[in-house]
């Protein structure tokens, strides 16, 4: 499947009376802190309100998986049932990954559908659509074969969830498209290798990680590369290019003036960036214009981009969220220390990347966790 054209990270099929009051908001609540999209259909079962069945499709073909919570009544809804021959048909040509909860119903109760599924079962041959039960009995079946999950294999639902949510998490670093890798050589190794250094799944700290190469396109490309593939995981994400360059461009006098803060931050940041375009700082204005234009985003380059010569404006925008920051061609010790004190400030789960060629430069500020890689591009045929 590509991830390319997906919206959704996961669909959730579900019997909302069942589930919905408890489990499902429990579920949902932990797929969206990690910043995991999920589409959840509970308009109906809320408020009676009917969303299309176009809609509804369209949800499921836009999503990478789809997590089935087969409850004690599940079998019991046409709907639902309806539902998971659509989401079984898009499993079957390779189009969505299906992840089975079993709560509170056996799993072979639904393979073999005896108890509670074969009553179910046998009022819907009595029922309005006979003509589909057919279809219904296969797709539980397929279901059924798919290894899953099953509530009486933990005594906390919580627990449940957060194993769960962990294999999503997992899985969808692993199903990102390439999107900036076309000219890499093993860029999946690569991955695979960072990955284990981030530790994603664990949110107990903030980690520092480097990356260190002689070539800066190739360090560059694939911090870059990183970047786009997991900062939908964090909170707020900012990818800092040419560290070095803004760095040498800014003169100390600037720096010292940035220490003297007044507690009106955001009237003193807009007369700073007035006395930055006054003081021939031209080429650093120009940097905060290419700034992303996303309006929530802009404001957090502009802080990293101050942060980064040694003061943040409004280091409590950010305190304890989860952040991803990579600071790309770092050359400098200072330009690190001026960055750390404010990790401490990054919630639990941050993350903080740092590429340069100056091995040392990690070693001396402390970085254990570093990926070394070699000659990443594909020669040029033409």
């Amino acid at each position: 499947m590509s991830a390319s054209r997906q919206k959704f990270d996961v669909y959730l099929s579900f019997r909302g009376y069942d589930t919905g009051h408890n489990f499902i908001r429990s579920f949902y609540r932990e797929l969206d802190g990690r910043n995991i999209r999920t589409f959840k259909n509970d308009k109906q079962w809320e408020s009676g309100a009917t969303i299309s069945p176009e809609l509804i499709r369209r949800a499921m073909e836009e999503s990478i998986f789809a997590i089935v919570v087969l409850s004690v009544r599940y079998t019991a809804s046409p709907w639902c049932l309806e539902e998971l021959v659509k989401i079984m048909d898009l499993e079957k040509v390779g189009s969505i990954e299906v992840i089975p909860i079993f709560y509170g119903v056996e799993p072979s109760h639904v393979r073999r559908q005896i108890g509670v599924v074969a009553e179910h079962f046998e009022k819907h041959e009595g029922g309005e659509y006979p003509e589909k039960v057919l279809s219904w009995r296969q797709a539980l079946t397929n279901l059924a074969n798919i290894s899953g999950y099953s509530s009486y294999h933990w005594e906390d639902d919580s627990e449940m969830i957060g194993e769960i949510t962990d294999t999503i998490s997992k899985n969808l670093l692993l199903a990102q498209p390439k999107r900036s890798g076309s000219k890499l050589v093993e860029i999946d190794t690569h991955m695979e290798a960072i990955h284990r250094l981030l530790d994603l799944n664990s949110n107990k700290d903030v980690k520092v990680i480097g990356i260190w190469a002689r070539g800066g396109n190739e360090r560059s490309a694939l911090a870059k590369f990183v970047y786009e593939n997991i900062s939908q995981h964090f909170e707020s994400h900012c990818f800092f290019k040419n560290v070095k360059r803004i760095s040498q461009h800014l003169h100390q006098e600037f720096l010292s003036s940035m220490k003297w803060i007044s507690q009106d931050r955001h009237k003193v940041y807009l007369e700073s960036v007035k006395k930055i375009s006054q003081d021939r700082h031209k080429e650093y204005l120009e940097s905060l214009k290419k700034i992303s234009q996303d309006r929530h985003m802009s404001h957090l380059h502009k802080e990293f981009l101050i942060w980064i010569q040694g003061q943040s404006l409004s280091e409590s925008r950010l305190k304890n969220k989860k952040v991803l920051l990579v600071a790309d061609d770092v050359d400098k010790l200072e330009q690190l220390e001026a960055l750390a004190e404010y990790f401490n400030n990054f919630g639990p789960g941050s993350r903080v990347i740092i590429t340069t060629q100056d091995k040392q430069l990690l070693k001396s500020f402390g970085v254990t966790l570093v990926y070394e890689l070699g000659l990443l591009y594909i020669p040029d045929s033409s």
